[in-house]
């Protein structure tokens, strides 16, 4: 999964976000316990203005490390 959410990544920063969501949606229903999918797939939900999916993956993310500060304020924002 982890080099699900690194593809993801490299889509996301080139701002392809579609094929960004599908990738990290993928490492997500491979891995539903890493928080990396989650918040990346978050990220792009917020650029393209899906702010409730956003908000729904910071909200996992967190509740997978509830100690993450980043997640925790990436939330908040």
């Amino acid at each position: 999964a982890l080099a699900w959410v690194n593809r993801g990544q490299g889509y996301y920063d080139r701002n392809d976000f579609p094929q960004a969501l599908a990738d990290l949606t993928e490492a997500v229903r491979i891995l539903p316990a890493v928080p990396g999918g989650y918040v990346g797939r978050a990220r792009c939900h917020a650029m393209i203005g899906e702010y409730e999916k956003a908000l729904a993956d910071f909200g996992r993310a967190a509740e997978l490390q509830p100690t993450n500060s980043q997640i925790l304020m990436n939330r908040a924002a």
